[in-house]
């Protein structure tokens, strides 16, 4: 493929203005042509690419640009194209080449790291990548770099222009020397992530997913996608390699397009911690074991869970545990609907904190009426609610004290088996 200003035409037809084409200089670039087995690629947009920026008798536009390329190439490439873009400061139209093909594909092997290696990550992926690919790549990431800093929040500097690494640790530090000097009674944590073989955990389908969440063009999307999905691998085993297989997951070390991409995938996930917490978050099939017996452990808090109520417009009467007896849709007396259910309690109470004792006579037994007339809120106050453990004195989550409420148990008691030996 030859692409660039030829500064000359092969035809009348590619020229516009007052002079005539000299047809011997024509004849002389297609036999060049002929000679070298080359023909044009197939070209969008601007018809001509010079301009002599002159109007009037003087004005002259002429197709001196192109891409040329030969049978070999457009076989390997049969859905390239290139299109002639608008002109900016110079008198030349800019030629923009797309083109995907076999080439484009990698072919990592595996070497392992140790001498008698067991397990697969023993083994270090090598990328070996073509030149199509590496261009296609180096331009998506020189046109996505500049956008990071306004798709990407503060919280992550790595691989983010004009960012430090070091931030984070100033911020680190920041955190630690804060934890040291709290009070006694005051509670904080931090928690330290390793995120291992990153790069080959990352799935394809929630890249995409946070590709067309983030709103690029879908061409763009496609050809990342293309990118990602492209890759093959083989092992080397005693000397010998084997059968070509095809990953699922995974973006490849070293390409500069993967650092971008793994950041933005990052920062989905940090949103998504910030608006989901623990109760929200739904069980999947997918989940490892660890992760279905914390979500199964929300069972067990939940029981013992109790609130203080200071902002009754953000409670809901029925479904929170704002009282010791717990949720109160388990008492009622008779059937609500989707919308009775979602209430909040400022509802069930005027402006003075004084409860409609009515309307709760006829909803809820006479118990619960009298522990809901005892409690008293604040209608003005704006402050959030107040989460505790009713099964402590303290009000602080006990483990143990968690697992003792677990424990159903149907054995007999001392005396009984006394008498029964």
């Amino acid at each position: 493929m030859d692409i660039g200003d030829f500064n000359q035409v092969i035809s009348p037809d590619e020229k516009q203005g007052r002079k005539n084409v000299n047809l011997i200089q024509c004849n002389l670039l297609l036999n060049c042509m002929s000679y070298c087995n080359l023909f044009d690629l197939k070209t969008s947009g601007c018809e001509y690419t010079w301009w002599n920026k002159r109007d009037g008798l003087d004005y002259t536009k002429v197709c001196l640009d192109r891409v040329l390329i030969n049978d070999k190439w457009h076989s390997m490439f049969s859905c390239a194209d290139a299109i002639n873009l608008p002109r900016t400061r110079s008198n030349h139209h800019p030629v923009l080449t797309t083109f995907i093909g076999p080439l484009s594909r990698s072919s990592p092997e595996n070497l392992g790291l140790d001498k008698g290696p067991e397990k697969i990550n023993k083994f270090r992926p090598i990328s070996l990548c073509s030149v199509p690919l590496k261009l296609l790549s180096k331009t998506l990431v020189d046109r996505l770099r500049p956008l990071l800093n306004e798709l990407i929040s503060n919280t992550q500097s790595s691989f983010i222009p004009r960012r430090q690494a070091i931030d984070n640790v100033i911020v680190v530090q920041e955190a630690i020397h804060t934890m040291r000097g709290m009070k006694r009674r005051e509670r904080a944590m931090a928690i330290k992530i390793d995120l291992e073989k990153d790069y080959d955990r990352l799935k394809w389908y929630f890249l995409q997913d946070v590709l067309v969440e983030i709103g690029f063009p879908p061409q763009w999307i496609s050809l990342i996608v293309y990118i990602v999905r492209t890759p093959f691998f083989s092992v080397i085993w005693n000397g010998k390699q084997s059968q070509k297989f095809n990953p699922f997951r995974g973006i490849r070390q070293g390409d500069p397009l993967s650092s971008s991409l793994f950041v933005l995938c990052l920062e989905k996930l940090f949103q998504l911690k910030n608006e989901k917490d623990l109760f929200s978050v739904k069980a999947k099939s997918s989940d490892s074991h660890i992760w279905h017996s914390i979500l199964k452990s929300r069972e067990v808090f939940t029981k013992g869970l109790g609130m203080i109520v200071n902002n009754e417009l953000n409670t809901k009467f029925w479904l929170d545990s704002w009282l010791p007896c717990g949720p109160l849709i388990g008492f009622a007396t008779r059937d609500f609907s989707l919308a009775e259910i979602d209430l909040p309690v400022a509802c069930f109470c005027d402006a003075y904190g004084n409860w409609d004792l009515d309307f709760l006579s006829d909803s809820l037994p006479a118990f619960e009426t009298q522990m809901i007339a005892a409690s008293f809120i604040y209608p003005s106050n704006t402050k959030s609610n107040i989460s505790f453990w009713t099964l402590t004195s303290n009000g602080n989550f006990s483990v143990k004290i968690a697992c003792e409420s677990q424990v159903k148990t149907n054995l007999p008691k001392m005396e009984q088996w006394c008498q029964n030996g």
